[in-house]
């Protein structure tokens, strides 16, 4: 998964999910990816917009693409899209619904890069959440007809995701995942296995559905450590991450470690679990409930969110 296209609704959450996998999180170390937003160039600067000449939109991509081995590039034209097919390893259709689009729209922060003020974005916004509005009647290369004739005609590795989504990496950045909707209910473990695997105070954790998750890449790399009977540890193995638990008794389940989470998450912890076996240096002063052991059942903290 090196060279990416990822496409969907205005809103679907493109931009975030090209500058997750574009960054390595800090300020020094290079970029894992190039990044190409579309809209940069789709259109002339004109009043009203008109689209700009495709020829001269395919010579921006194919010089982007040849100077760069690692790329992404995101945008809702698949008549440009069109042009980085052949070379692209990975398509990512963002398919989330037109509400849902529409709220991102409405919370999303300046783009000084497509506008020259807040104001000016602000006057815009009408018309793009109308656009949203539009895109499963559209005919054109930016509508839903357009966008899902483009992703079953990609014969490379694909992911289409009808629900906001989480993403997460290693350490080393070689393995790479998506969490596809909501979690369940968010517990902060303070028991030994979970301290000593996380090296640090609790392991704060949730649990999901199997199907909402995706090894995007490096699932090659993953070890495999059985802590505790029927109970699989997963992580990397170049860089030791902790990424997910596996249960033998529970074959749809994962268990999430959610440090490492990052997108469309809003993680509130319930409780503290465990707390009998807790660092003796760490002090509780957050208010939240504890339980020396599991809250009332082990069952409760394998729960994943309802209408999955």
């Amino acid at each position: 998964m090196h060279k990416i296209l990822i496409f969907g609704n205005s809103g679907s959450g493109k931009s975030t999910l090209a500058k997750f996998l574009q960054s390595r999180g800090d300020h020094v170390t290079p970029l894992a990816y190039a990044h190409l937003d579309l809209d940069t160039f789709a259109w002339l600067p004109t009043t009203p917009p008109e689209r700009a000449p495709l020829e001269m939109a395919q010579a921006q991509i194919q010089n982007f693409m040849a100077k760069h081995s690692h790329w992404v590039i995101e945008g809702c034209y698949t008549d440009l899209l069109q042009w980085a097919q052949t070379e692209a390893t990975t398509v990512i259709f963002l398919d989330l619904p037109v509400a849902q689009c529409q709220a991102h729209a409405r919370q999303r922060p300046w783009e000084p890069h497509k506008y020259a003020t807040p104001a000016e974005q602000e006057a815009n916004l009408d018309m793009l959440v109308q656009w949203i509005e539009d895109y499963p009647h559209r005919d054109d290369p930016l509508s839903l007809k357009a966008h899902e004739a483009f992703f079953d005609g990609f014969t490379g590795q694909k992911h289409r995701y009808t629900a906001p989504l989480m993403y997460g990496k290693c350490l080393c950045e070689q393995v790479v995942y998506t969490i596809e909707g909501e979690l369940g209910p968010v517990f902060n473990c303070h028991c030994l296995k979970c301290r000593r695997w996380h090296g640090s105070a609790f392991r704060t954790r949730a649990s999901i559905q199997k199907s909402q998750f995706c090894w995007l890449k490096g699932e090659d790399q993953l070890g495999d450590y059985m802590s505790s009977p029927q109970v699989h540890k997963y992580f990397c193995k170049t860089c030791g991450s902790a990424l997910a638990s596996s249960y033998d008794n529970l074959p749809d389940i994962l268990g999430i470690p959610l440090g490492g989470v990052e997108g469309a998450v809003k993680i509130v912890s319930q409780a503290h679990i465990f707390v009998g076996s807790k660092a003796p240096w760490y002090s509780l002063c957050d208010g939240n409930p504890q339980y020396a052991e599991w809250p009332d059942s082990e069952a409760k903290v394998r729960e994943t969110a309802p209408d999955i």
